[in-house]
């Protein structure tokens, strides 16, 4: 989602800045082009903007605690998304969490079944890593 993306991208772009993030779904601009394009324009017409805007490509800034979020259901954000920046992290060498939240979609914060879990999941990792701050 946007906003797991921008979480992501401040953590990312801004360490100074930002030292604690909880990206719930972090899509990329890759994914659902359409949304995208427009203000970016195809993919094939702004190679180096769609680049720019890769996560991925930032994974070795890391220097907080991040915590990725994902459902395993999310239709919106696909799970790879999350996949493919948690093996940027890995290759990176950068520690970080990973919360999969079985049969969950776009919106466990919405969901009765995962709302508990989820706003515990996200209130305690900031109560935990923001102490250090």
């Amino acid at each position: 989602s946007w906003g797991g993306y921008f979480a992501l991208r401040g953590i990312l772009t801004a360490p100074d800045v930002f030292t604690v993030a909880v990206a719930s779904a972090p899509g990329e601009l890759t994914e659902a082009q359409e949304v995208n394009e427009p203000y970016m324009d195809l993919p094939q017409n702004n190679k180096e903007g769609y680049a720019a805007g890769l996560n991925a490509a930032q994974a070795g800034n890391l220097r907080g605690k991040l915590l990725l979020v994902h459902g395993t259901h999310d239709t919106n954000a696909p799970l790879s998304t999350t996949l493919r920046m948690v093996d940027a992290l890995v290759k990176a060498g950068k520690l970080h969490d990973l919360a999969i939240i079985p049969k969950a979609d776009h919106a466990p914060f919405w969901t009765p079944e995962f709302r508990t879990y989820y706003w515990d999941l996200v209130i305690n990792y900031f109560l935990e890593h923001l102490k250090a701050f």
